[in-house]
């Protein structure tokens, strides 16, 4: 769709929301203000123009009515099954068990109804009239939190919460029901998204990818996020930030080789004394953040070492010294 429709419909206050090319952006506004228009229109903008390749970008709501309504939208503005949408707990789903077949292990199956299970955990004959929906309440919030069930007492008072159910009953059950779950392969809704999170901050194969296929994450509603949804956001959030200083380091070291590269069996030999800290000072970011790129562009193949441990530039061709200056 040409960008200018997307906003002919648009008042100024919506209009700019969706064509700001600011980043990271959050857009405060009232009920009925049209903020699911303004996130849709904003992804579809930045495909428009250029900004954002459907195939890379992350739609996360909270409810499956919101997020069959921001794919609906999406699909009317041209954005089909390129890009990921749905709710937080599906999207992680959908990761984990591209993670489990990658791996080639059995997936796990879903809790879709803690009720029942809790109920064959409580003590017998109840205590104090608990039923199992006080106590996977309990459990609920307490996963929200990321909070154990040996913290859970402490929690419970430091947060001066008044649970409806004696926190002992809550400890004993919520220890078995983590137990009963390991022991059948079950996962419950809290599990998927701690889950997605422990295998992104990981750092391994599975995170590059998730690196290589989110760039772009929008979110609607935010002001419905619980503590572990906000923990997953950061995690992706700091992949991001992360694709950010990689290009940066790229264009960085791409610059030197303009100038100073020495073409070698390799690629391009920057014989240079330049430590992780000299480029953290250019790029204004840390040193271990630059050493942790750097080791990246390494496993990539797009950077090397010598035998003298100075850096070569794979990727460049070797007259690529001269050919990038011109």
């Amino acid at each position: 769709m040409d960008s200018a429709r997307l906003v002919a419909d648009l008042d100024s206050l919506q209009r700019r929301a969706v064509t700001t090319t600011a980043a990271p952006l959050r857009i405060l506004a009232g009920a009925g203000s049209g903020k699911t228009r303004v996130l849709t229109r904003r992804i579809a903008h930045r495909v428009a123009t250029g900004e954002a390749d459907p195939r890379h970008v992350l739609a996360l709501t909270f409810t499956r009515k919101a997020a069959g309504e921001m794919r609906s939208r999406l699909r009317q503005l041209g954005l089909r099954d390129e890009l990921a949408a749905g709710t937080f707990h599906a999207v992680a789903y959908a990761q984990l068990r591209n993670l489990w077949a990658d791996r080639g292990q059995r997936p796990w199956e879903l809790v879709d109804r803690k009720v029942p299970l809790v109920a064959d955990l409580l003590p017998r004959g109840g205590r104090g009239g608990t039923t199992a929906l006080d106590v996977v309440g309990e459990i609920e919030w307490a996963k929200a939190r990321q909070i154990s069930p040996e913290a859970y007492r402490a929690a419970v008072t430091e947060s001066d919460r008044r649970p409806g159910v004696d926190p002992t009953t809550v400890v004993e059950v919520y220890t078995r029901y983590e137990e009963q779950k390991k022991r059948r392969r079950l996962l419950d809704f809290d599990d998927l998204l701690d889950g997605w999170r422990r295998a992104i901050e990981r750092g391994d194969d599975f995170a590059q990818a998730q690196r290589w296929r989110f760039r772009h994450v929008f979110v609607d509603e935010f002001q419905d996020v619980n503590p572990l949804q906000h923990a997953v956001l950061k995690a992706l959030l700091a992949l991001l930030g992360l694709r950010r200083v990689e290009e940066r380091v790229r264009g960085f070291l791409e610059l030197l080789a303009s100038e100073y590269g020495q073409p070698c069996e390799q690629g391009l030999l920057l014989d240079l004394r330049l430590t992780h800290q000299d480029m953290a000072g250019a790029l204004a970011t840390t040193r271990v953040t630059v050493t942790r790129v750097l080791g990246m562009l390494r496993e990539e193949g797009w950077l090397q070492l010598d035998e003298r441990r100075r850096l070569v530039i794979a990727h460049l061709p070797r007259n690529g010294a001269s050919t990038m200056g011109t």
